[in-house]
């Protein structure tokens, strides 16, 4: 059986708060095999520390260990997943952030379709002005994604804020507008 992609976006959650969630009976009810299941997920300002915290935020090391931790926790796949693999790599190398990508592939039809899922991290390698939100070694593997397996039918690319964020808003809630 193919498994079920499930993503999630995490807000405002760190270590602590990540054992909370995963314990919290709305998270993953009981009674559901979750085993074919590949969960993707990715992380914004609110779960990587300070709001609008960028590369230069201190205490990014200890905030992605944290979250691949609970990435890998919520994982329950009977086999290392292609997900597992990379997490793997990542939380092994200090100066990359949590991008990753799953390939899954559908019978739709009469065809088989594949899917693409690429997951962004516009945090760890974020400019404080904004000027770029993701660094050169994530656009280099980006476009190594984008010019991926010819087999590859479909790209969604999954970001936790705008990728093309011009930074030309004020103001918040009813009184937020364009410079």
């Amino acid at each position: 059986t193919k498994p079920y992609v499930k993503c999630c976006k995490i807000e405002r959650v760190f270590e602590d708060e990540y054992n909370l969630l995963l314990n919290h009976k709305d998270f993953r009810p009981k009674g559901y095999d979750y085993s074919s299941q590949v969960w993707l997920a990715l992380w914004d300002d609110h779960d990587y520390g300070e709001n609008d915290a960028a590369r230069e935020y201190e205490e990014k090391l200890p905030s992605k260990k944290a979250f691949i931790d609970f990435v890998e926790k919520i994982q329950e796949t009977n086999h290392i997943s292609e997900v597992d693999q990379q997490l793997a790599a990542i939380k092994d190398d200090d100066s990359r952030g949590v991008y990753y990508s799953y390939d899954y592939e559908q019978k739709l039809d009469s065809e088989n379709v594949k899917l693409r899922i690429i997951m962004m991290d516009t945090r760890f390698d974020r400019a404080e002005d904004e000027t770029d939100i993701v660094g050169d070694a994530q656009w280099e593997w980006l476009k190594e994604q984008m010019d991926g397996p010819d087999d590859i039918d479909w790209y969604l690319i999954c970001n936790g804020s705008p990728l093309l964020n011009e930074g030309k808003w004020v103001g918040d809630g009813n009184d937020r507008h364009m410079k």
